[in-house]
Order: C-alpha cells, then sequence, then structure tokens
C-alpha cells in the first residue's frame, strides 16, 4: 500500500487520460496527493474524468489536446502549466493501436500509429524538458 500523501505537492501531466490507463493513472496520481494536469482529444471525457477527481476532493485540470500536433499540444501543456504553476512529472500515456494484421492496415492508418505513438511522446518531451530544467528537475514516464 502506498502512502496517502506520497505526491503532495507534486505536480503531474498526462497525456491519453479521458479514459482506461491515463485515467487510472490520473485517479491514482491524484489520491497520492499529486495535482493532475489530464489531455486527450475528447473534452466531454476529461471533463468527467476531472470532476471525478475533484469529488475525491482532489486538484485537477484538463486541456484538449492532439498530442500529434506539435503547436496544438505544446498550448495545452503550457496552458496547464501556467494553471498548476509548474511540473514535477509528466506522462505519455496516448496513443493509438489498430487490431488487424500489419500487412493489410492502410498506409493512413500507419501514419496515424506513427503520429500518435512516436511522434506523440517526441514533441511531447520536447515541450516538457526546458520546463525540466528551469526547475532543476523531473520525470517523464512512457507507458
Amino acid at each position: 500500500m502506498l502512502e496517502k500523501n506520497l505526491l503532495k505537492g507534486k505536480k503531474t501531466i498526462i497525456t491519453g487520460a479521458s479514459y482506461g490507463i491515463g485515467k487510472s493513472l490520473a485517479i491514482g496520481f491524484a489520491d497520492l496527493g499529486s495535482e493532475v494536469g489530464i489531455l486527450s482529444r475528447s473534452e466531454d471525457k476529461l471533463k468527467n474524468v476531472v470532476n471525478e477527481i475533484k469529488e475525491k476532493g482532489h486538484s485537477a485540470f484538463y486541456e484538449k489536446a492532439d498530442v500529434s500536433n506539435y503547436d496544438d499540444v505544446k498550448n495545452a501543456i503550457d496552458n496547464l502549466i501556467k494553471k498548476m504553476g509548474k511540473i514535477d512529472v509528466f506522462i505519455n500515456n496516448a496513443g493509438v493501436a489498430r487490431v488487424k494484421e500489419f500487412d493489410k492496415l492502410k498506409l493512413h492508418q500507419i501514419e496515424l500509429i506513427i503520429d500518435v505513438n512516436l511522434k506523440g511522446p517526441l514533441f511531447c518531451s520536447h515541450i516538457i524538458l526546458p520546463h525540466f530544467i528551469k526547475n532543476n528537475g523531473g520525470v517523464i514516464i512512457n507507458t
């Protein structure tokens, strides 16, 4: 069992946090005392996750963003950091999968996988790194 306030005072941003693993991470980090900022393409789902976290008495914010679009995700991350004051932990969780034999995938499906699963974490890490340098530290987690 983890200590209830293990992450008290820490600020965490999580991509792909509107459902599944990302949602569970957001709730879990909030339960451990971290303030949480979440990103996803689905604003309605983001609102629901933030409301669920706030109902438990924790602090949470969201920004709608597509991690495969550099300018979009940069604006979202910058907005979350303005709201949260700083960033200690960044979790690259957004991802897509196509349940199909690889040779049956269409080119646009392959491009989407590359854009979200490869470019997304690279873009986000590139954006967040200057904040970590400014704060003399930080953690990037890739799921």
